[in-house]
């Protein structure tokens, strides 16, 4: 699988409510350092978010503890939505999806507001 064109290592996430806005996904990506740059997109597969974080490093970490995870749109926490997140390396290639069974994909419910409480955790193994 390729992801969309745009600057390397990336973040791609899907699944998040219609009404996220580019202020929506630097929030989330906050505690991992904050995002250097975000764009939006549709392809087959629906919209879809790239994120290019300002500390690559954090990349696997952030994609591990929001994989699977719920988030509403700040308002309707009934429209919440389960998003997913693939990492791609430098040269744009597909490296790492969580498996849905990893401890970080327990449905924690949050609202948009709350950080993730698992960014504590080091997730460097």
């Amino acid at each position: 699988a390729e992801a969309p064109s745009m600057a390397f290592p990336c973040i791609v996430v899907r699944g998040f409510p219609d009404t996220w806005q580019d202020k929506d996904i630097r929030f989330v990506f906050a505690v991992y350092g904050g995002v250097s740059a975000a764009s939006f997109g549709k392809d087959a597969q629906g919209s879809f978010a790239r994120v290019n974080l300002k500390t690559p490093n954090n990349m696997a970490k952030a994609v591990s503890n929001l994989h699977n995870t719920q988030v509403g749109d700040g308002e309707f926490i009934e429209d919440s939505c389960v998003v997913s997140c693939e990492m791609y390396d430098e040269t744009g290639r597909l490296v790492y999806v969580p498996s849905s069974g990893s401890m970080a994909a327990t449905s924690s419910t949050a609202p948009l507001a709350a950080a993730p409480a698992a960014a504590e955790e080091d997730a460097d193994g």
